[in-house]
This record gives structure tokens, C-alpha cells and sequence, in this order.
């Protein structure tokens, strides 16, 4: 999702502001965007977390985590953005609360 753009046809969604005052801004209670910005973790925070809890976790283990969960490799990226997001190259910061609940909840299936 883009936060900015310079042309509506550029965005995901386009949205009008209008006057409150007028007809169609009477007939509208209230309306509220807010935006989340998730912590984000690199993959040694992400580490160091679970290994405070207790559990045996490092770098291959983190990977073959991951490569479990999405293992088809063409679409791995689409489908862990609601996990964290891809800096550069393979480099992906993962949101501390939806990745490390995730983690937990694998590692004690």
C-alpha cells in the first residue's frame, strides 16, 4: 500500500473529501482512517525474542521456519506480508505482533 501519491490513478483506492456542511457531508456520521505501523524486527531481534521465551531458536532454524510455512518460492513473498516486509534484495523486517505470535504458535504444534 502506498501512504502518498501524486495522482489518484497511481493509488490503491482514491477518496473525495467534502464539505461536512454540505448535503452529502450531512448525511455521513463520522468516518476514521488510521494507519498501524507495526514494530519492526530484523531476523537477530526476532531471534533473541524467542529465545527469551524459552524456546531453542536461531538463524536455521528461523529459515527453515519460514521455508515450511511458504514453500512455494515464487509466491513466499506475497503471501508473508502480513508477517514483515522486504527491505532490499532478501533482507525482511517482520512485525513484532503478528510474526512473533506466529513463530510461538508453530514451534508449539
Amino acid at each position: 500500500m502506498r501512504i502518498n501519491t501524486n495522482h489518484e490513478n497511481q493509488a490503491d483506492r482514491a477518496y473525495r473529501f467534502i464539505d461536512e456542511k454540505s448535503a452529502s457531508g450531512m448525511a455521513i456520521d463520522n468516518i476514521l482512517f488510521k494507519y498501524k505501523q507495526y514494530k519492526k524486527l530484523t531476523q537477530n531481534e526476532v531471534i533473541d525474542i524467542i529465545k527469551k521465551q524459552g524456546k531453542n531458536f536461531d538463524k536455521t532454524a528461523h529459515q527453515n521456519l519460514w521455508k515450511r510455512l511458504w514453500k512455494d518460492a515464487s509466491t513466499r513473498n506475497i503471501q508473508a506480508k502480513q508477517y514483515g516486509e522486504l527491505v532490499v534484495n532478501n533482507q525482511w523486517l517482520w512485525y513484532q505482533e503478528t510474526w512473533i505470535p506466529k513463530i510461538l504458535e508453530l514451534l508449539s504444534g
